[in-house]
């Protein structure tokens, strides 16, 4: 069986039954691609597709487009896995906090659900937020370390967490493109002030959210690229007998890598 990791990240497989593609890769494990291009494989090469947190980065006119590319590599009968931050249960969540009178769970929960979508500052407004946990009273920062944990798979208790990595990590590689950054800098501050301050974004590339899915509107959307039985699953159930839950779904911990605002959902290629 032929199985294909989209949008990777960190979290490839090494089995040689699949295949690793991200916008750079970072390792011999992963191919380089553009992925608001057509995929570079034949039609019907791969038995499961796999995607998890990616959906939510593409320009919503772009995701019927990169669906029907997913189907088109698909075996007949294959297997489309999709994972993408769950609107429904954040904003159920953030019901329910506010209603029982946890008013800093329930800001956090507002951060959770809009911040990637509005940032114009790597990390964001959450990314200071985390500053501010760390410097918290020991037991409240380890209960809003759990929290988090819970919540987005992140943990702020790993060493180096909080360290600048960009300069650590830097590489002759990178040259071309820190001075893209440089002259890209330099034209957006000849923009008129408050179109800059209201319209452009110094984020990371893939790191802003444009849209904010659940269940149903998946579900349609996968049905207009001509998927079928539609199906939300679990990080840890699957129609793929052999998927390996860890190290793309679940923590060494058997919890949700990416935490509970996680939807996983399931739809197949029909058979003709």
């Amino acid at each position: 069986m032929n199985f294909l990791n989209l949008a990777c990240g960190q979290v490839d497989c090494p089995d040689p039954a699949w295949t690793n593609l991200d916008f750079a890769s970072n390792g011999d494990g992963v191919r380089a691609h553009n992925l608001l291009t057509p995929l570079p494989f034949e039609p019907a090469s791969f038995d499961l597709v796999y995607c998890s947190h990616f959906l939510e980065h593409l320009p919503r006119a772009a995701v019927a487009g990169f669906l029907h590319q997913c189907l088109q590599v698909i075996k007949p009968g294959g297997i489309l896995r999709l994972v993408v931050p769950d609107c429904e249960e954040m904003f159920t969540t953030y019901l329910q906090l506010r209603s029982r009178g946890l008013h800093g769970e329930a800001n956090f929960l507002v951060m959770e659900i809009v911040d990637q979508c509005v940032r114009t500052q790597r990390n964001g407004e959450m990314g200071r937020f985390y500053e501010r946990v760390d410097r918290m009273p020991k037991d409240q920062r380890q209960a809003w370390f759990d929290f988090i944990r819970m919540r987005t798979g992140q943990d702020l208790s790993e060493p180096g967490f909080f360290s600048n990595d960009s300069k650590t990590n830097f590489k002759l590689r990178d040259i071309p493109v820190v001075c893209r950054g440089v002259f890209h800098r330099l034209g957006i501050r000849m923009l008129l002030a408050p179109f800059r301050d209201q319209n452009v974004s110094f984020a990371l590339v893939g790191e802003r959210h444009h849209w904010l899915w659940d269940f149903y509107q998946l579900q349609e959307a996968l049905e207009a690229a001509g998927f079928v039985a539609v199906k939300k699953m679990t990080h840890d159930t699957s129609l793929c007998a052999d998927f390996p839950f860890y190290p793309l779904d679940c923590g060494l911990d058997g919890q949700p890598r990416k935490g509970l605002q996680s939807l996983f959902v399931e739809a197949l290629k029909p058979q003709r």
